[in-house]
């Protein structure tokens, strides 16, 4: 909550002030810390040769992340997205503060319906918004699972020969 009124203090009266840029901004602030270490981590299990071989190579910097990088990456990078889209549907804390008339997210509705004693349609939201975090859940665990399945499928083959 301290977050959200931080941001509405600070962007009070900006051309950012009730818009989805700062929603999206405000929960990647929010829920950094997980995401970070998810990818520190699987950073951290790559073979830190790449670097030298893209250097020697004269690869650029940003060659060396699309080519290397991001394909090695790919289901730590699936799982973060995942992380952060399931948390943005459930959170309420700070954009209770932020959201606008234009940019109101079904959680601060709920919140509006809890308050004038609506009770169905919180059960009916609340419903929706499980079934799309499923959905995504399955959705995301299979594309992370069947990329991790052909990186298996690769290294067993170099393997051999």
């Amino acid at each position: 909550m301290v977050l959200g009124v931080a941001y509405l203090f600070l962007f009070s009266g900006t051309s950012l002030q009730n818009t989805l840029l700062l929603m999206i901004l405000c929960n990647i602030v929010h829920y950094f810390s997980t995401p970070y270490l998810m990818m520190k981590n699987a950073l951290s299990k790559m073979n830190a040769g790449w670097e030298t071989t893209a250097m020697l190579m004269g690869d650029s910097w940003l060659k060396t992340i699309l080519r290397v990088v991001t394909p090695n990456a790919l289901s730590s990078l699936i799982e973060v997205f995942s992380y952060y889209f399931i948390n943005a549907m459930v959170t309420i804390s700070a954009l209770i503060f932020i959201a606008g008339a234009r940019t109101m997210v079904l959680t601060t509705m709920i919140k509006q319906l809890q308050y004038v004693n609506r009770f169905n349609e919180v059960f009916v939201l609340s419903l929706l918004i499980l079934a799309t975090n499923l959905a995504a859940k399955g959705l995301f665990s299979r594309l992370a699972g069947h990329r991790s399945k052909q990186n298996s499928k690769i290294t067993k083959k170099k393997g051999i020969q």
